[in-house]
């Protein structure tokens, strides 16, 4: 745990540190702020922020596993319909790619990335303001092992499991669990992401990350001593 005198950090990580974590973080520093509990700091940070990066300036392939993703949003909103899509799902496989159906495709799932990027900016945006959170963190920080952090609120499993294996031969390990499995004291669950939704979507989303955070950092400042 933290040593005398030092602050003690509650972590919020997603994947990106774009949209669900510095939601989360606003939200924790705001609770924090209405219990008076001066001894606690929060920061938000990503698992996959480099890689992000790299997918959206191009110097990075789009994953395979994202492939299916980004259809499924495209045929949400109707860029697909569902032959198409499903058409789209059996042949993008990266095997079936030679070196220039590979840049093809790549392009095209990139600029996918860069548009679903700026509408959850725009999205996040307006969440801060709806939820008075003041402005939004200008910087998308990767997760890495501190030694202040006494509390990791991972955004699902995956962000908590990449976490685990940073403090897996370290003599400090803080309590890492979902943000969903703290707030609600049933380890390992997750909630819907609404990337690449509308607005409403996003807006339900955030009320949601409110309400489970508001409830991990009142957990937090009871149990962390």
């Amino acid at each position: 745990m933290a040593t005398r005198n030092m602050k003690k950090v509650i972590e919020c990580a997603c994947s990106h540190n774009h949209g669900r974590s510095p939601l989360a973080e606003a939200f924790a520093r705001k609770r924090l702020a209405q219990v008076g509990a001066l001894d606690f700091e929060v920061i938000s940070t990503g698992t996959e922020v480099a890689r992000a990066d790299g997918m959206l300036a191009g110097t990075v392939d789009c994953p395979a596993e994202w492939y299916d993703i980004i259809v499924d949003i495209n045929q949400k909103r109707g860029i697909y319909d569902a032959q198409t899509a499903d058409a789209l799902r059996a042949v993008m496989k990266p095997e079936n790619f030679g070196p220039d159906q590979k840049r093809y495709v790549n392009e095209a799932m990139r600029l996918s990335l860069v548009r679903f990027f700026d509408e959850e900016h725009e999205h996040r945006a307006e969440a801060f303001r709806k939820f008075d959170l003041g402005e939004p963190k200008q910087t998308r920080d990767e997760t890495k092992a501190r030694e202040d952090v006494v509390l990791f609120l991972g955004m699902g499993p995956d962000h908590t499991e990449f976490t685990e294996g940073l403090y897996k031969t370290r003599v400090h390990t803080p309590i890492i669990q979902t943000l969903s499995g703290y707030a609600t004291r049933l380890p390992g669950l997750k909630f819907k992401n609404s990337y690449g939704g509308t607005s409403q979507e996003y807006l339900e989303m955030a009320e949601v990350i409110r309400d489970l955070t508001f409830k991990s950092v009142d957990r937090a400042v009871q149990e962390i001593k």
